[in-house]
């Protein structure tokens, strides 16, 4: 059986918008989560769900962080990176609220403070990788 990571901050655009909030429920929200996970189930690919989250002072930090422009050719744009990182923020809501993602296969993990290492060997043991 096949594995797919879904990062939230990636379903991100596909979530809602701030002004749309207020006007959508919960249930269509994850709606369209099921929606989007549709495609690889339809393959039989078993989905975890690892939603990272830092403050934005620490994302626009590592947004410039030498290996994150050696390996992400978008954020080699610094403006336009750290203007996209201001908007998306002011824009969407990209993290979810407790409680708020219904699904099994779920850790959320507060990776501020965490090397990479570390936060992915939570998800290695969260779901027995």
């Amino acid at each position: 059986m096949n594995t797919l990571f879904c990062e939230l901050l990636h379903l991100c655009r596909n979530w809602v918008t701030t002004s749309q909030l207020e006007q959508q429920t919960l249930l269509g929200k994850t709606q369209r989560v099921i929606q989007f996970c549709g495609f690889f189930k339809k393959v039989n690919a078993e989905i975890c769900f690892a939603e990272l989250v830092a403050s934005q002072e620490v994302r626009l930090q590592r947004n410039v962080m030498e290996s994150r422009l050696q390996a992400k050719a978008s954020k080699r744009d610094i403006e336009w990176s750290t203007k996209n990182i201001f908007e998306t923020d002011k824009r969407f809501q990209c993290v979810s609220n407790d409680g708020e993602f219904p699904f099994e296969n779920y850790i959320k993990i507060d990776n501020t403070d965490l090397p990479p290492e570390t936060a992915a060997e939570m998800i290695k043991v969260r779901f027995a990788l």
